[in-house]
């Protein structure tokens, strides 16, 4: 689930991260800034290749990831945003506009309620309790808010915040066909060298991936990402076949050059699949057999001609399987409904967070502050070196209230909708709001078995797949395009230079 990708345990014990941050920040986006206003006439091939080389990092941030690498993933992104607002041209922009209208509203929601949490509110009720309690035992006033560490809350706030801006940011890029197909190969790349990593990690016993809570979080991010590997590269062969069946229409794309495509598609997917294999679960398993079967779905729909009524029973079927195995788990008669699923995960945290889940309120206690809460709430005698919630929408149930998760789950099942239509509805390249589609709904399952996609390594690949999938979600038709756009569309192809 992207939106929860914001809320992950932030490591304060940097105290100059935030500014760290903010001074790479403004130096790219002086740098950005400063691009745009000399080569006001450049397209958005600089903004394209900003994007995939963050996404080729993935794989680096999965073994590297700390307070310095946030900051230069920020720093990447604004001067990614800046390039794409100073060269993005009319026709492109008011397309960008109606694509991400669907979901863009319903995104901010959660960024504007932390940002909230962070208000004192002393006279309203909403501030934490323990607020007044810490002005009873220091005698003096103190300024209370929502969140029981506004700092943490803060960190988190900006971390959500990039992410949104990895979603921007690629859905800018990919509004072109052809710069949609980098980020999709980049993805495929980028997935299947985390899935050399996870292979790596378990043949050779290393333990580099083994940090956080329970040894799961740094595996959890990894395998993650190799189950959105599974959907990316199934749609980059999907593609490739595509393009195959209309060779005959575009000289330049020759048959050795399909195969060849398709192979390194296949490869990229045996990859994920023996590194999911190797750290193989049941929860696991269902999430990328309902991931991958989504993508297959749609396909076999628009090529065997199924119909409303046809999509309709697959879609049926596959809720009616989805009930009936989650209600025949015995966990969810004992735990909460967030961390029935949880996996791999020791007694004592999962004991831990289901007290603070039952004294959390419809208000929450600030994004970011899981790690604050664990020492109140512990029994004696458990040590958590690094806390981290076992599960991510157990995370945001504490993070944010109950009611704002259940907000942002109707949101993706919304986002799956549209996608999903938009999928049906295209005449060609559909396969990109499929895989967003199928992405999404992986990531929600996820949510309710792990804290992977809480993660920065993971946050980049669902929001620039996100991304994408919403720019090609629907055609560019003349008209959205613009007149003048349409004009030297048409003059660059009588050069040659589109194909």
């Amino acid at each position: 689930m992207l939106f929860l990708a914001g809320f992950a345990q932030p490591q304060l014990d940097y105290p100059h991260r935030p500014l760290t941050q903010t001074y790479l920040t403004a130096f790219a986006v002086l740098l950005a800034s400063n691009h745009a206003t000399r080569n006001r006439n450049a397209n958005v091939n600089s903004a394209r290749l900003i994007l995939v080389s963050l996404i080729c990092a993935v794989p680096a941030i999965v073994l590297v990831d700390g307070p310095i690498v946030e900051g230069l993933v920020v720093a990447v992104l604004s001067g990614g945003i800046g390039v794409v607002a100073g060269t993005l041209r009319q026709g492109e922009a008011g397309f960008l506009l109606t694509v991400i209208r669907p979901i863009a509203g319903f995104a901010i929601i959660p960024a504007v309620w932390m940002l909230f949490q962070i208000i004192p509110l002393n006279h309203t009720g909403l501030a934490h309790p323990i607020w007044q309690s810490a002005e009873q035992a220091l005698g003096y006033r103190i300024s209370g808010s929502i969140s029981v560490n506004p700092g943490a809350t803060l960190l988190a706030l900006g971390r959500y915040m990039s992410i949104l801006a990895v979603m921007l940011l690629a859905a800018a890029v990919a509004v072109d066909r052809e710069r949609a197909e980098w980020i999709l190969f980049a993805l495929v790349g980028a997935t299947a060298l985390v899935a050399v990593v996870l292979i790596g990690h378990d043949l050779m016993d290393f333990i580099f991936l083994n940090g956080g809570s329970g040894g799961s979080t740094g595996r959890a991010q990894a395998r993650d990402c190799v189950a959105l590997g599974v959907i990316v590269s199934t749609a980059a062969a999907i593609r490739t076949f595509e393009r195959r069946e209309t060779a005959h229409l575009h000289a330049v794309r020759s048959a050795t050059t399909c195969m060849q495509t398709l192979a390194a598609c296949l490869v990229a997917l045996m990859l994920c699949v023996i590194a999911i294999a190797l750290d193989f679960t049941g929860n696991l398993m269902f999430i990328v057999t309902y991931g991958l079967g989504m993508l297959l779905a749609v396909v076999a729909i628009r090529r065997i001609g199924f119909g409303i009524w046809g999509g309709t029973a697959i879609a049926v079927t596959a809720w009616l399987v989805a009930i009936a195995v989650i209600g025949s788990q015995p966990a969810i008669r004992n735990a909460d409904l967030t961390l029935a699923f949880a996996s791999k995960q020791p007694a004592s945290l999962i004991s831990t967070t289901q007290h603070i889940l039952t004294d959390v309120r419809w208000t929450g206690t600030g994004a970011g502050t899981f790690a604050s809460l664990v020492p109140i709430y512990r029994d004696a005698g458990d040590i958590v070196a690094d806390p981290a919630a076992p599960t991510a929408a157990s995370n945001i149930v504490i993070a944010l209230g109950r009611p704002m998760f259940w907000m942002m789950v109707v949101t993706v099942m919304f986002a799956i909708f549209v996608l999903l239509r938009g999928a049906l509805n295209r005449g060609r390249d559909s396969f990109y709001p499929a895989a967003g589609a199928s992405c999404l709904l992986s990531l929600l399952l996820f949510s309710f078995c792990d804290n992977g996609i809480l993660g920065l390594p993971v946050g980049i690949c669902a929001a620039a797949i996100i991304g994408l999938a919403f720019a090609q979600h629907t055609s560019r038709t003349t008209a959205q395009v613009g007149d003048g756009e349409w004009r030297s569309g048409l003059r660059r192809r009588a050069h040659g230079h589109l194909k």
